[in-house]
C-alpha cells in the first residue's frame, strides 16, 4: 500500500475527532451518571427557611422518590417532616428529571403557594431550593443525603399523601 498525503490527512482528522470526543465525554457533567432510577429511594436532611417569612419553620425532612410507571423522566416525591420522632406527610409531587443537568424540578400550586422546587443530585447528595413565584424569591434551601429506610422513622402509608 502506498501512503499519500490525503490518507495521512484523513487519519489525522479522524484521530483529532476521536480525541475531541473522548475529551468531551471525560468532561461531561458529574451528574450525567445519575438517572431517575439512581434517584429512587429515601433521602433525609434539612429544609431551611430563607428570608423574612414568620410562618416558615426549619424542618428535618425525609423524601421518598419512587418511579412513575411509563414515564422514564419523572419521579414522584413523597415528602415528610419529622415531628416528635415521627414522619408526618407534607405531600407528594411529580418531578421532571433533566439528565443533562442532573436536576429534578417541579412547578406546583398548593393553596396560595406557587413555586418551583429544584434539586441538584450529585452521587448521594441532594441540594436544592424552593423558588416562590411570581417574584422568584428563594423561600427554602434543602440539603439531604441518601439513607437506608431503616435509619429514619417509619414511613406513613402512601394513601396519607392524597388530598
Amino acid at each position: 500500500m502506498v501512503w499519500n498525503y490525503r490518507q495521512g490527512l484523513s487519519i489525522a482528522i479522524i484521530t483529532i475527532a476521536a480525541v475531541a470526543c473522548a475529551t468531551v465525554t471525560a468532561r461531561q457533567s458529574p451528574h450525567s451518571g445519575v438517572s431517575p432510577q439512581g434517584i429512587i429511594g429515601t433521602w433525609a436532611g434539612q429544609s431551611v427557611c430563607v428570608g423574612n417569612r414568620p410562618a416558615c419553620k426549619n424542618e428535618e425532612v425525609v423524601y421518598r422518590f419512587v418511579a412513575v410507571p411509563g414515564k422514564v423522566d419523572t419521579v414522584t416525591q413523597y415528602a415528610d417532616k419529622i415531628l416528635n420522632g415521627e414522619r408526618v406527610p407534607m405531600g407528594k409531587l411529580d418531578f421532571n428529571y433533566d439528565a443533562a443537568k442532573g436536576t429534578l424540578s417541579c412547578e406546583f400550586t398548593i393553596r396560595q403557594t406557587h413555586g418551583i422546587w429544584r434539586y441538584q443530585i450529585s452521587g448521594d447528595a441532594l441540594d436544592g431550593d424552593l423558588t416562590l413565584l411570581p417574584n422568584r424569591d428563594i423561600g427554602r434551601t434543602v440539603k439531604a443525603h441518601r439513607v437506608e429506610e431503616s435509619k429514619v422513622p417509619k414511613a406513613p402509608p402512601l394513601m396519607d399523601y392524597e388530598g
